[in-house]
């Protein structure tokens, strides 16, 4: 990054030789380049070493930070079964045609069959919170007149009734 925002050369050099006559650009902050405003060497810290220190302005927008802790947190769209897969893949027919791009249409096509046939949609999370949140008002007993999916009865508080 310090190469990449241009400085003069005195600003530059973040190593110098034992006998003080080369100067080196070595010292570099390695990060996401789209955080980094700035890199620049701090020249009137002593720190005892050869090497001068770096700075680099940072400047991080948190509410895409945030989004892009929430998109990670997709869950996958589809799960493979290994049972069906090996149940889907023994079921496979097999033809041994003349014309290769036949044959390997054949083969795709058994494939996309097989694979449908082994993945499975994992649960809808929004179903299990709506039952979590149900559940929740049938231990607490609360009995309210409107018809919403969190507050209609429970079958169970239904027959003590």
């Amino acid at each position: 990054m310090n190469s990449q925002f241009i400085k003069p050369t005195h600003r530059r050099w973040t190593y110098i030789s034992p006998d003080k006559q080369h100067r080196h650009e070595l010292d570099h902050i390695l990060a996401n380049g789209k955080y980094i405003t700035d890199v620049s060497v701090v020249p009137s810290f002593t720190n005892g070493s050869d090497h001068r220190m770096l700075r680099a302005n940072v400047h991080i927008n948190a509410k895409q930070a945030k989004f892009e802790q929430v998109k990670r947190r997709k869950p996958p769209r589809r799960v493979l079964d290994p049972t069906a897969a090996l149940l889907a893949t023994e079921n496979l027919d097999s033809c041994e045609d003349q014309d290769i791009d036949k044959e390997y249409d054949t083969l795709v096509h058994a494939l996309k069959k097989a694979q449908d046939a082994a993945v499975t949609i994992p649960t809808n999370h929004s179903r299990n919170r709506l039952k979590t949140v149900r559940d929740c008002y049938c231990r607490k007993g609360d009995s309210q007149t409107d018809q919403t999916p969190t507050s209609r009865p429970c079958p169970k508080s239904a027959d003590k009734r």
